[in-house]
């Protein structure tokens, strides 16, 4: 997730399109690298990490978040720019990411 917040944070004040290419190439390593942790067998790893994805799996949760995201960006697009939907999609994981760091268990391989 800090990959991926970084990234997003790092993409806002990109100007050409052959750089936001790159930047949104490395924001979705970053998301491909924090998905498998929402597949664990130990529970509440599963829905802590799960917490902090969109939910790939669940089309009943959705919805709402991309209603919302949706007004959001209805919001900040006029006042602020195409790039405000970055920083946005950069501080959310970080936020998330704290919470995360606090709920989540120690992996079996540090115990």
């Amino acid at each position: 997730m800090a990959v991926y917040g970084l990234e997003s944070l790092l993409t806002a004040p990109v100007g050409s399109l052959p750089m936001l290419s790159v930047m949104r190439f490395f924001t979705g390593i970053g998301i491909g690298g924090a998905f498998p942790g929402a597949a664990n067998p130990d529970r509440r790893l599963c829905t802590c990490a799960a917490a902090g994805h969109d939910d790939y799996g669940n089309v009943y949760g959705r919805a709402g978040r991309r209603f919302l995201c949706g007004q959001l960006a209805g919001v900040l697009l006029p006042s602020f720019g195409w790039p405000s939907i970055y920083v946005v999609g950069g501080i959310v994981p970080l936020a998330m990411l704290l919470i995360l760091w606090m709920c989540l268990p120690e992996s079996q391989g540090f115990w």
